[in-house]
């Protein structure tokens, strides 16, 4: 070779270094004489275009996106360029996925774009192993191809069609992610992928190579292909071309005898980058040098950093609102200073700290928390654990607001957040909302953020986040945290009684950036394992000593922070003892904070209070609460990732929480099944989602069974989850447990007022029921079809489905199938009017209930009967049949049938001029429909109590409740509500005397019921229009009238007489 090229110099540089390099490694001794030839005709001028074109931004317009979306996780190290290709493809649809285009279809594309990497390897075996061919020109053999373009050429080729990416997209990328998109979206997606893919490529390659990614391999390639393309296109400037010519010549050939070899390259660059270098001709004595530069457990710290973290923990329904400890403070003057001038400025109303992981964010909010008094009231919100945003919501209105319980109740979800910004408004308030990255996939937050920015007034929110919130704002106000300075973090160390001279100490402080996670654990590791007298200097006792000279090679690869943390981390945890170890390890799996019983219970090691307390000290645990310990977020990645396989741990934590089940006649709440919803979880982590199945539901959906208790509670939206997670994951798609999770799925969902989307499910389910002759499943599915189409007031739809799920029942001799569907058929006619009919059906299903010992369904007919015989008028009978049902409703725990009972005693008892008791009755049903989260009994309950108000003749609270009613109920997209609610608006507007209102309300209510195909509904609203709409036609004054008239006008003559 012309020059002895250094190992670590062909890392580090970049562009006009790699292109000269990698020539003079490939081609030996032909480069030397080649390349001051090509600088007489100007080369170095190409090589700068190559180098604009590889480094610089080569899309800012179109494809900006991507790039901000390459973060350190998405670094191709280690990978081959299948991956490369994957994570373009996801990068593109990422891209796609945030335009304005298809904002609509954000979340399924989304989900897609995170799925990709992984799909596209699964797809690139599929090709390789002659199951499908169309991604052929995009394969690592391939690539060579691709990249020997010029540059315009490069960027204007299309690998493959749209119709090819079309394919791809419908057949095999959307089926296997689970998502389905209109034929549209695909196309459109298609033709983006196929125009923008190889930008979105060497992007990725060009990042990749600038983090010091080892697939930077493959972007080598790319440069040979632009030398090569350079050069066939070089104008003749100069006459000395032999040089040139006999080294293009050399370099085509070279070019053509390696092809297998590249082919190898891109192959095989899985094996590292020793691999990679071997390949090019680097010798073994090279790379064994570089491999002499990398500390022990290296790979297990880099492995750690690569890890998947796709993986979503699960929600939290509680909030943390203690703020941590703030011990040992130091300096960080200036910071502390910039936060207080937020808080201090009128102008501004949002704050963001941003940085990495252990950093002091969290730290210095809580120092600046502790110390304004300023305020009226501050809260601290921890959402490490991603509460929903309701929840933070309603915790915000009784902290700060004073909000009482039954005020909350009557906040609809969706006027949260703009009550919640309301209450913000009106006094000075500290709000902190720390770990704001753990939320940001639900929108709640981010829409309540960007709202504020609009309307920001009184309360200052200071948010810490490791991700910095996408919102639109003309000025952000965002504090990038770096670490502690030198003087900073020595003097840290020294609280923590650590010794050595100040310049040891500040030296290794800037060896670690300052990172204060760092110091402390470095702290926590020399007191444990040296004892009083530690120094720093004891280090290279504990196999740490070279740790900055481990991030000096490390530079570029990973942020550094992030590293020299698991650096210290493992040295930390291998200094543990062996019992310790196991115990930490053992605990990765739970979901809350535990206590030295529950430690015991599922290590299987006898742990003491005071171990835990140690292991705090050595920074392992935080603990807020005296005796309840967590991890802290980073540590416990990293010891997940340490215990690698989690089966073992899983399975303990099952036997711990099954050792704790309560039985069935103690269940009162959602607690008090949380064992069972934890184990629930650890299955499903286990990949046991049939087994997951079985602990939430029976094949006959028995009294027994979590499902049926929550739903009897009417924790809807906790059901939704649960079978979310078990239709997005159970694998047998023709199982009856699938069939029955997407039968249980439209069930929440309807409950929610979500009727789409259960219409969807109960479709889904039909067809798997038909398809593996699951007569039962297709009878529950038929039901559940017909209660949704119900509720959507497409009540001959509904009956023809109730009624095929009847005769199937009958078929198969299921009597509690039968007796449900003549129910539901009670219910359709009631809703046409059909009152003979439905008290018909509804004693039917009465009777067989009564058989078999139902008493859900008892009381469910008795409800049915009632409503029946309200219509008729007969509302003493009604009243006696409600009042069964809410008896039994009650005995039972079914709060959902407890509501519906009191507000049918609510319209019967304004019927018969009751208000008192109507009122009370509605206001009862309201509030254990919005506890249970039925959407629709709340429109239904407050459209209840404006007929009550209006009947007292209070029209403005009556046409107040009839709003709510009519915003939720449009909303839900229920034109049965919609209708009712309308055409009561035009019963009290009439009597305001404000007219045309009246009319409009009339129409819009004839509108819907001539949508449902309600003749006799119709008729009333034409009958009050026609009133409306008619003039007056005075009446004939009677004799008396007359009387009083003629002497009127006799008195007036004599007045007009004598005056």
């Amino acid at each position: 070779m012309g020059e002895n090229v250094g190992i670590l110099d062909l890392v580090s540089q970049r562009n006009v270094r790699l292109l000269t390099t990698f020539v003079a490694i490939v081609a030996g001794g032909v480069a030397c004489p080649l390349i001051p030839a090509l600088q007489g005709i100007g080369l170095l001028q190409c090589v700068s275009d190559i180098g604009t074109g590889l480094a610089g931004n080569l899309f800012a317009g179109d494809l900006g996106a991507i790039v901000n979306s390459l973060g350190q996780e998405d670094i191709l190290s280690n990978n081959d360029l299948t991956k490369a290709v994957g994570l373009a493809v996801g990068l593109l649809l990422e891209s796609v996925a945030t335009s304005e285009q298809y904002r609509s279809f954000q979340k399924p594309l989304k989900k897609l774009a995170k799925a990709a990497p992984k799909k596209w390897l699964e797809l690139a075996e599929a090709n390789r192993n002659g199951e499908i061919n169309i991604i052929d020109p995009i394969q690592e053999e391939e690539l060579v191809n691709l990249f020997s373009q010029t540059h315009n050429d490069f960027f204007n080729q299309q690998p493959l069609t749209p119709a090819d990416w079309e394919s791809l997209l419908k057949d095999w990328l959307c089926p296997e992610v689970g998502i389905t998109l209109p034929e549209e979206v695909i196309t459109g997606v298609a033709q983006i992928l196929a125009e923008k893919f190889p930008k979105a490529l060497r992007e990725v390659l060009k990042q990749d190579a600038e983090q010091g990614g080892k697939a930077f391999g493959g972007l080598m390639l790319s440069l040979l292909g632009q030398i090569l393309a350079t050069l066939r296109d070089q104008p003749q400037q100069t006459a000395n071309l032999e040089p040139i010519q006999a080294g293009l010549a050399e370099i085509k050939n070279l070019q053509k005898d390696h092809t297998e070899q590249f082919k190898q390259l891109g192959t095989e660059m899985e094996s590292g980058f020793d691999a990679v270098l071997q390949q090019l001709g680097i010798t073994q004595a090279q790379i064994q040098g570089l491999t002499q530069t990398v500390e022990q457990g290296f790979e297990r710290i880099i492995g750690f950093l690569e890890r998947d973290q796709s993986k979503i923990q699960a929600i939290s329904f509680s909030l943390n609102t203690t703020p941590p400890a703030v011990n040992y403070w130091q300096g960080r003057e200036r910071d502390l200073a910039i936060v207080n001038g937020w808080l201090d400025d009128e102008n501004n109303k949002l704050g963001v700290i941003v940085a990495i992981a252990g950093m002091g964010k969290s730290t210095l909010a809580a120092k600046v928390f502790n110390d304004r008094t300023d305020f009226v009231d501050k809260l601290w919100l921890d959402l490490g654990q991603r509460p929903l945003f309701s929840i933070v919501a309603q915790g915000i209105l009784t902290q700060l607001g004073k909000l009482s319980p039954d005020q909350l109740k009557e906040i609809e979800e969706t006027r949260l957040t703009e009550v919640l910004i309301h209450c913000l408004q009106q006094q000075r308030f500290l709000l902190v909302l720390d770990n704001l990255e753990s939320v940001l996939q639900d929108e709640g937050y981010q829409n309540f953020l960007q709202h504020w920015l609009g309307k920001c007034h009184q309360t200052e929110i200071l948010v810490t986040t490791q991700v910095v919130p996408n919102l639109v704002q003309d000025k952000p106000t965002e504090l990038a945290l770096q670490g502690l300075s030198a003087t900073e973090g020595r003097q840290l160390l020294q609280n923590l009684d650590i010794g050595g001279t100040e310049a040891e100490l500040e030296a290794f402080v800037a060896k670690v950036n300052g990172h204060p996670l760092t110091l402390r654990l470095v702290a926590g590791l020399l007191n444990g394992e040296i004892g009083e007298g530690a120094t720093i200097g004891d280090l290279a006792a504990l196999g740490i000593a070279d740790i900055g000279e481990l991030m000096g090679r490390l530079q570029g690869f990973h942020r550094e922070e992030a590293v020299q943390l698991v650096a210290v981390l493992d040295a930390s945890f291998n200094r543990l003892s062996e019992k310790l170890q196991r115990v930490l390890l053992s605990l990765v799996v739970l979901r809350w904070g535990f206590d030295a019983v529950t430690a015991t219970a599922i290590s299987g090691e006898t742990v003491t209070e005071k171990e835990l307390r140690e292991l705090g000290k050595r920074g392992f645990l935080a603990s807020e609460t005296r005796g309840i310990y967590t991890f802290l977020p980073l540590i416990l990645e990293y010891l997940k990732y340490r215990v690698g396989d989690l089966r073992g741990t899983h399975q303990k934590a099952i036997q711990f929480y099954q050792s704790r089940f309560k039985s069935r006649d103690q269940w009162r709440t959602v607690e008090d099944v949380r064992e069972y919803l934890e184990v629930f979880y650890h299955w499903c982590e286990l990949g046991e989602y049939e087994t997951a199945f079985d602990v939430i539901q029976d094949e006959s959906y028995s009294d027994n069974c979590i499902a049926n208790f929550l739903n009897l509670r009417g924790n809807n939206q906790l059901l939704a989850e649960l079978y979310q997670e078990l239709v997005e994951h159970l694998t047998d798609k023709q199982d009856w447990q699938y069939m029955a999770s997407l039968t249980s799925l439209g069930n929440a969902y309807n409950y929610l007022g979500r009727y789409e989307e259960a219409i969807s499910f109960y479709q889904q389910s039909l067809e798997i029921a038909r398809k593996i002759g699951n007569r039962q499943g297709e009878a529950s599915s038929l039901n559940g079809l017909g209660n949704a189409y119900n509720s959507l007031g497409r009540y001959e739809e509904a009956i023809s489905y109730h009624q095929q799920s009847l005769e199937i029942c009958r078929e198969i001799g299921n009597r509690g199938g039968v007796a449900a569907s003549l129910y539901n058929l009670g219910n359709a006619y009631n809703s046409l009017g059909r009152y003979e009919e439905a008290i018909s059906y509804c004693q039917q299903s009465l009777e067989i209930y009564q058989e078999i010992g139902n008493r859900r369904g008892v009381a469910g007919s008795l409800l049915g009967l009632g409503n029946a015989y309200n219509s008729l008028g007969r509302y003493e009978e009604a009243i006696s049949y409600c009042q069964q049902s809410l008896e039994i409703y009650r005995e039972i725990g079914n709060r959902g049938g407890v509501a519906i009972s009191l507000n049918n005693l609510g319209t019967a008892y304004d019927s018969l001029v009751r208000y008192e008791e109507a009122i009370s009755y509605h206001q009862q049903s309201l509030e254990i429909y919005r506890e249970i989260g039925n959407r629709g009994g709340v429109a239904d309950s407050l459209n209840g109590l404006g007929k009550v108000y209006d009947g007292l003749e209070d029209y403005q609270q009556a046409l107040s409740l009839y709003h709510d009613a009519l915003t939720i109920a449009t909303e839900i997209k229920s034109p049965q509500y919609q209708a009712e609610i309308w055409f009561n608006f035009g019963k009290t507007l009439t009597k305001l005397n404000r007219i045309p209102d009246a009319i409009g309300a009339y129409r819009n209510a004839r509108q819907f019921y001539q949508q449902m195909q309600l003749d006799h509904k119709i008729q009333e609203c034409d009958r009050a229009l026609e009133q409306l709409e008619t003039p007056p036609i005075p009446p004939s004054p009677t004799r008396w009238q007359k009387i009083r008239r003629w002497f009127s006008q006799i008195k007036q003559f004599f007045r007009q007489l004598f005056s």
